[in-house]
């Protein structure tokens, strides 16, 4: 059971439901309910698995072999993310036409990233993009929102030189780091 449940990446995910709930607190906002920060853990389980599932031959390699030898299993976990996220970006949407559209380029940053791997800085830089989003949440809601876009500056950065410095390790410059 625990490398499905690691394959959910649920340090990420939550974080990024927790980075939604911070950009409120930043904003001097009331908490939102469970459901946007809810449909932000969901996209991001989603990602995560989906990024699993493009890269299990590859995987297989490093050690990682869940999607590798349950293939159909662990389709079916993607798939039922998918349709989770998807409906709870349609609930919020339908509540909040904005922060569905955030929601729906998360979805489409998630599904887009194994497509650009081969273009150089395009990932590192989708990945902090993304990654960093939920911060924008209270952009939509407030007139003055410079303390929101530095928010979602600096946690873009910090999630860029993260991608950086595990690109160099993934390339094998482990001595530099």
């Amino acid at each position: 059971m625990k490398p499905w449940i690691q394959s959910l990446r649920p340090a990420v995910s939550i974080l990024a439901g927790l980075l939604t709930l911070a950009s409120f607190k930043v904003a001097g906002l009331s908490s939102p309910s469970w459901l946007i920060p809810g449909a932000v853990i969901a996209i991001f389980s989603a990602i995560m698995v989906h990024n699993d599932w493009r890269d299990r031959l590859q995987d297989v390699k490093k050690g990682k072999t869940l999607a590798a030898t349950q293939l159909k299993k662990f389709l079916s976990l993607l798939i039922s993310l998918w349709i989770v996220a998807v409906i709870l970006t349609a609930i919020v949407w339908q509540q909040n036409i904005r922060f569905g559209i955030l929601l729906a380029l998360m979805i489409l940053a998630g599904v887009i990233y194994s497509e650009t791997r081969q273009i150089p800085m395009v990932p590192a830089i989708l990945v902090a993009i993304a990654s960093a989003s939920p911060a924008l949440f209270p952009v939509f809601i407030i007139d003055n929102s410079v303390r929101l876009w530095l928010f979602f500056s600096a946690v873009a950065l910090v999630i860029f030189s993260r991608e950086i410095i595990k690109d160099l390790i993934d390339l094998g410059v482990e001595s530099v780091v």
